[in-house]
């Protein structure tokens, strides 16, 4: 396998270099800010992270009444345990339909602008950052791991999103415009692209790319036209933890994507399985987080998925 990509500049340009040889990433989605939140205190103590990253559903708002959205996140924000994180951690993020909004909601919520700024404070946005005048939540990130370069890339699956439909659009004009000129400028070695709804799964009956046939084309075009190297999808929405690997993919070499959902509840014993032709390994019902290390030295990919007992339920090995 010779691509793959990840992490730091906020919106244009700002690099993070580490001195170590290894990067570690956790991600997770769908938090529920009164349920318990073992997460925080397992990453803490044994996983130590560089980066955490937020793949939606934060909090689960599902109004309009932006004082009472703005409670919900403060109560998050100002949990013990996520506060202790917070303040020994870097912390990044999108929102999907629960925190962005209602229930599958796309470019049609009439307070979007509002909820975008809200999102922004709780993931301590600079005032002045170019993210807050843009219309959508996306980002990008680089950082320099050893000798790999290593970026992360933010899509907003939500602000720009048509209804559901053969031609419908995901991204928008102007998400898409940047996203080119991301990639044209790119000479990363790995390509960590976080997407708040499953891209590679396309069988399930819920929120997938698959639902916007047009739009997964174009995105798989745009990184083919700049041949865009080592792509991994990290995402999540679904409640359950799930790898796939599209082998046979338009890039010309296998894409993943990592799954990780829900940190604080999940489909448990209610799930009985679904068809996922792409799937490695098994998918996991129950409450999870996601880990991707990179190992700079030896030229290693590790993506992993562990439950709140710290144990690893399915993990992949790559080389770069």
């Amino acid at each position: 396998m010779k691509h793959l990509a990840l992490i730091s500049i906020f919106l244009f340009l700002s690099v993070c270099t580490l001195c170590a040889e290894k990067l570690t990433i956790a991600f997770g989605s769908c938090n529920k800010r009164k349920l318990e939140q073992p997460v925080w205190s397992i990453l803490s103590k044994h996983i130590k992270p560089d980066l955490w990253v937020w793949i939606g559903d934060i909090i689960y708002g599902d109004t309009k009444n932006m004082d009472l959205l703005a409670r919900k996140y403060r109560e998050q924000y100002e949990r013990a345990d996520y506060q202790d994180f917070r303040n020994n951690y870097k912390i990044i993020g999108i929102w999907d339909d629960h925190d962005y909004g209602a229930n599958n909601s796309g470019k049609e919520h009439s307070k979007k602008k509002e909820a975008q700024q809200l999102l922004l404070d709780f993931l301590d946005e600079p005032k002045d950052s170019p993210r807050r005048k843009q219309e959508g939540v996306y980002a990008v990130y680089d950082q320099i791991v050893g000798s790999t370069r290593v970026k992360i890339i933010l899509l907003d699956t939500r602000y720009h999103r048509d209804p559901y439909g053969k031609h419908s659009d995901v991204l928008g004009k102007a998400q898409k415009a940047w996203l080119n000129e991301i990639l044209s400028k790119s000479k990363t070695d790995i390509h960590l692209i976080v997407s708040s709804i499953q891209v590679i799964s396309s069988e399930h009956q819920w929120e997938k790319w698959e639902n916007f046939p047009q739009a997964k084309k174009e995105l798989f075009e745009i990184l083919r036209t700049h041949k865009t190297p080592n792509v991994i999808f990290l995402s999540g929405e679904r409640q359950i933890g799930d790898i796939s690997c599209w082998k046979n993919s338009p890039l010309g070499y296998p894409v993943w994507d990592i799954t990780s959902s829900g940190l604080t509840h999940s489909w448990g014993e209610r799930f009985h399985g679904e068809p996922n032709k792409y799937r490695v390994g098994n998918y996991y019902p129950g409450l999870n987080f996601g880990l991707v290390e990179i190992q700079s030295k030896t030229r290693e990919i590790k993506l992993e998925l562990r439950n709140m007992r710290n144990q690893s339920i399915n993990s992949v090995h790559l080389h770069y």
